[in-house]
C-alpha cells in the first residue's frame, strides 16, 4: 500500500513554459510542462494566435503512458493581436489550477493543421511545489 504525502508543501518556484505550434507541427501532442519532482501547480495557460482561421485545440494530461483528453477549445481568428482578446485556456475550459504529480505532462495540439505561415503560441504560468521543512 502507498503511503500518503503527510507533509505540507507549498508553491514556489515560478516557471513560464512556452511553446509554439507551427503548421509543420500538423496534428502532433507537444509539450506544455512536466511537473517535477514535488508536483506542480498550473495557474493558467494564455494562447495567442496570427492565424487567419480558427484552431482548435486539445489539452491533456499524461501520466507516463496514456494521454487522457481534458478538454477542447476553439482558438478564434487573431486571438492576442489587433485588439482581439488572449485566451485563457484554463479558465475557458472551466478549471481553477491544475495540480499536476510528480512527472505527469501536460500537453496540447491542434487538432487540423494551423494555416501555412501561421503560428499558434502557448505561455504557461506555473509553480513547481517544495515540500515545507
Amino acid at each position: 500500500m502507498a503511503i500518503a504525502n503527510n507533509q505540507a508543501m507549498q508553491p514556489a518556484s515560478l516557471l513560464n513554459p512556452a511553446i509554439q505550434i507551427l503548421p509543420s507541427d500538423t496534428t502532433d501532442l507537444k509539450t506544455v510542462i512536466t511537473a517535477a519532482a514535488n508536483g506542480s501547480l498550473i495557474k493558467e495557460i494564455y494562447i495567442t494566435t496570427d492565424d487567419t482561421s480558427d484552431v482548435d485545440v486539445e489539452l491533456y494530461l499524461n501520466d507516463g503512458s496514456t494521454d487522457y483528453l481534458l478538454g477542447s477549445y476553439t482558438i478564434p481568428t487573431l486571438s492576442g493581436k489587433s485588439g482581439n482578446a488572449t485566451i485563457h485556456l484554463l479558465s475557458v475550459m472551466n478549471y481553477d489550477d491544475l495540480k499536476l504529480q510528480s512527472t505527469y505532462i501536460l500537453k496540447i495540439k491542434a487538432v487540423a493543421t494551423i494555416t501555412a505561415a501561421k503560428v499558434v503560441n502557448i505561455v504557461g504560468v506555473a509553480y513547481d511545489y517544495v515540500k515545507l521543512l
